[in-house]
């Protein structure tokens, strides 16, 4: 992967963080609409879910936020949406925590956030607001791949092919360990709960970014209809 296709990964998964991790706010949203940003994905735009939660974000901004001003009726009902699917009054109906998922208990604040923190720590990255949510929170998740991204393009820039395979390994290994095993549930949820476009678009989109971007490190997404997951090429 050249580092302009990196470069355009590192910003859509910011992107997508913010989405995920902080309530949509009137700022934002008109900037969507203003700039039509999600009218063509810089990164994955040939992946369905990619595009198709793209299209569904974008059409969500221009039509309530048409000229940069933001529907407050709409920017209210999108904002409790968000809260009721991401944060929830006690129990959100889109868990987006990886040890919710992934450890035996279905704990938020596990042995498994400790790890994720102490990963963070190790690469640089620190956490704001972390008393709002665990570091296993899947928009802080795909901050920490946007900040590895970063640093592997550094990396290269800078000749240094140890460096960036270090940092790729370690993007690798946020993917299979902490991403992949949980994100195609979260995405049926989101589907299932999700009532706007702008949210139905963000399940797609993150999914599709995750799914685009792990075909690098050789991770293929099998859907049989019976079931949905991830698991390494052959």
């Amino acid at each position: 992967m050249d580092q302009t296709t990196l470069q355009a990964a590192q910003a859509s998964f910011r992107v997508a963080s913010q989405m995920v991790y902080r309530e949509p706010e009137d700022g934002s949203l008109a900037r969507f609409a203003q700039t039509r940003i999600f009218s063509c994905a810089p990164f994955g735009s040939d992946d369905s879910c990619v595009a198709n939660g793209a299209r569904l974000i974008d059409r969500w901004c221009v039509e309530h936020a048409a000229g940069g001003v933001v529907d407050l009726q709409a920017l209210c009902d999108l904002q409790s949406e968000w809260f009721m699917l991401l944060q929830g009054a006690g129990a959100p109906e889109v868990p987006s925590w990886a040890g919710f998922h992934l450890d035996r208990k279905s704990q938020i604040l596990s042995e498994l956030t400790i790890a994720v923190r102490r990963t963070y720590r190790a690469f640089g990255l620190e956490v704001a607001d972390r008393s709002q949510e665990p570091d296993d929170n899947l928009g802080l998740l795909m901050e920490y791949l946007a900040h590895l991204i970063g640093l592997e393009v550094a990396a290269l820039e800078a000749g240094d092919q140890k460096e960036a395979r270090r940092v790729a390994d370690a993007q690798r290994q946020a993917l299979r360990d902490w991403l992949l095993p949980w994100i195609c549930v979260w995405r049926w949820d989101m589907g299932k709960h999700a009532r706007s476009d702008y949210m139905r678009g963000l399940g797609e989109f993150v999914f599709g970014l995750l799914r685009a971007y792990a075909a690098r490190f050789g991770f293929v997404h099998v859907e049989d209809g019976r079931s949905s997951h991830f698991s390494l090429a052959r």
